[in-house]
Parts: structure tokens; sequence; C-alpha cells
């Protein structure tokens, strides 16, 4: 089975928060990267972020090192590229096909969301190409924390483009022959949404708390 493997046919009640906790799930049993009582932890107080996203509190996370967190961002990275959006564009490209390519709102959608591939794919190799080597680094907290600077300044609001996208699928009126893919793609779109808002706290409140702390 390949790592976050998902069926492409989910069952269109699950939540979007049941979807993000699944994948969770699949990282913790796939990968060899959380095999340590630290990351057992860490994913147990990253799971309950799904559970109540409005309840985020990075003190929680300064019991831990570094590691987990960092092995958390790689892994989630390679789950966005490797399985979330290819799924998505699956989806959004069979939803026109049962159109029969008739809407111009379904047009915008995977225009709009192809754009939005690209951007993520090039705002995840920034990150992983400049923004972390520095911090693994072991530097002093001045450097530690003008690195954190450069990487707040390059840092970008990926959430906003899928709630627009969101917003363009809602104009979208589906029939009963789309309405099943329809109520998938929204729930795919919810659930990127919300994984994407519990990996920028990640990014931008846990790690940085835990490297100066």
């Amino acid at each position: 089975m390949s790592l976050f493997f998902f069926q492409s046919n989910l069952s269109t009640n699950i939540s979007a928060e049941h979807k993000c906790q699944i994948a969770l799930q699949r990282i913790v049993d796939e990968s060899e990267w959380f095999a340590s009582a630290e990351h057992d932890g860490f994913i147990q107080d990253i799971q309950q972020l799904f559970v109540h996203p409005k309840d985020m509190d990075a003190q929680v996370f300064l019991k831990y090192s570094t590691k987990p967190t960092f092995d958390y961002l790689y892994l989630t990275h390679q789950y966005y590229l490797d399985k979330r959006l290819p799924e998505i564009s699956q989806t959004i490209t069979r939803l026109r096909e049962l159109d029969e390519f008739r809407s111009g709102s379904l047009l915008l959608l995977q225009l709009f969301f192809k754009e939005y591939q690209h951007h993520l794919k090039e705002h995840i190799r920034l990150e992983e190409d400049s923004f972390f080597p520095p911090l693994h680094s072991g530097s002093s907290k001045n450097a530690i924390a003008a690195s954190l600077k450069d990487f707040f300044e390059g840092h970008e609001d990926t959430e906003n483009d899928l709630r627009r996208m969101r917003d363009v699928l809602k104009e979208y009126q589906p029939d009963s022959l789309t309405s099943s893919v329809y109520r998938i793609l929204l729930v795919q779109l919810q659930a990127l949404e919300l994984d994407l808002h519990i990996h920028s706290f990640v990014e931008e409140e846990i790690l940085p708390a835990q490297l100066l702390k």
C-alpha cells in the first residue's frame, strides 16, 4: 500500500475532520519516522487539533523536541504532493466529465486548481530547500530568530485560495448525475483546507516556540 492511501470513492458522508484524522493515522502506521514514544505523544496532541481546531496552544508542544515537528512537516508535504492534490485534481476532472464540460464554474475551478497546485509545490520546495535547513543547523537563538524572520516574510497564505475555490464550486448546481462527486469534491477541499490550517499552525507557532524556548 502506498503512503497515505485513500480510495477515491470514499463515502460522501465522511467529514473533513475525519478524513484528516485518517490521513494522520496512516502517517503513524506506515512511516518508520514515527517509531518513538516522543513521536507518539506528538501525534496524539496533533490529533486533538483536528478534533478541537479552535483550542490551539503551541505551549502544549514545548515538551517535545523539534524532530517530530520537522518529521510531521516533511511527511505532510509529501502527502499533499503525492496524494491529496492529485486526488482533488482527478475529482474535478471526473465532475467535469459527468457534467459534459458544460459548466463555466467547473472550468474556472479546474484552471484555478491547476494554478494552485503549481503554487503549493513551489511553496513547499522553497520551505524545504531554503527555510528549513538553517533551522536544523543547531545555530544560536539569534541566528534562529533571523532565519525565522526570513521564513515568516516568505510564508504565504494558501488557505484563502482554497476558500475561494470552494466559493467557486458552490456556484455550481449539481444534478442527480453529478451530486455524489460534487459532495466528494467539497469534502476533499474542506479537508485540505483544515489540514493546511493545522499545518500552518505547526510551522508558524509550534516550531518557532520549540526553537526559541
